[in-house]
């Protein structure tokens, strides 16, 4: 770097001189125009510049570079998280989704359970009236079997009783078989077979008994009645 002219612009501040004593004034002549400075680049130093700016340019071209890297990182993490966010969403609906399922199985085993205890209540009923009805058969042989049908439509929930049957004076073992076909939603009877030990004297009078749900709507059905009566 080469100075080709310099000037200095001295000026008297005789205000500021006078409180601080270390002021210079210059009373000459030849300072008395300001004092000039110029300077000027040479080669060598154009070429530090030039060195320079490329040091700058490339930096900023890396710098610029470490940006779009730095940006495409951002958007990857973003794009990631909208992935995790939707995965938890999925993952929240799938579990809810289990947790309704297994709810519905635990009241569909339960629906199971209590179908099979009622199921098993009727099997032992059944198993109970077959072991009475096997008892029945394996006693002595009556003199005589008789058998009757009645075919009756009842209705409230009074005690029906059918038409008499004659039967001979005896002591019998007699064997109803109940067959409901209701009419209305209120029928709570269920097919059926009763035993009973009776001596009849002429007459026998077969009692239909409907059962219902409350006491204000009354049931209603057909009822097929067949009777053995053994003499013993």
């Amino acid at each position: 770097m080469q100075i080709k002219d310099f000037y200095l612009d001295l000026r008297e501040w005789p205000q500021y001189a006078k409180k601080n004593g270390n002021v210079w004034l210059l009373e000459s002549e030849a300072f008395k125009d300001p004092l000039k400075f110029e300077f000027t680049f040479d080669l060598e130093d154009i070429a530090k510049l030039k060195k320079i700016e490329e040091s700058c340019r490339d930096l900023y071209d890396m710098i610029l570079k470490k940006e779009s890297t730095f940006n495409n990182i951002v958007d990857w993490i973003i794009e990631k998280e909208k992935m995790i966010a939707q995965s938890y969403q999925k993952l929240e609906e799938i579990s809810a989704k289990y947790d309704l399922l297994l709810k519905q199985i635990e009241e569909k085993e339960n629906i199971i359970k209590e179908k099979e205890l009622q199921e098993n209540n009727k099997i032992w009923l059944l198993n109970k009236q077959l072991k009475l009805l096997e008892n029945r058969i394996n006693l002595p042989l009556p003199q005589k079997i008789y058998i009757n049908k009645w075919d009756e439509f009842v209705a409230w929930d009074d005690p029906y009783i059918c038409s008499p049957y004659k039967l001979p004076w005896w002591d019998y073992i007699i064997i109803e078989q109940y067959e409901y076909e209701p009419q209305n939603e209120y029928v709570m009877n269920y097919d059926e077979i009763k035993f009973k030990q009776e001596h009849i004297d002429e007459e026998y009078y077969p009692c239909i008994q409907l059962k219902w749900s409350n006491a204000i709507d009354k049931p209603v059905s057909k009822v097929r009645l067949n009777v053995l009566f053994f003499q013993i």
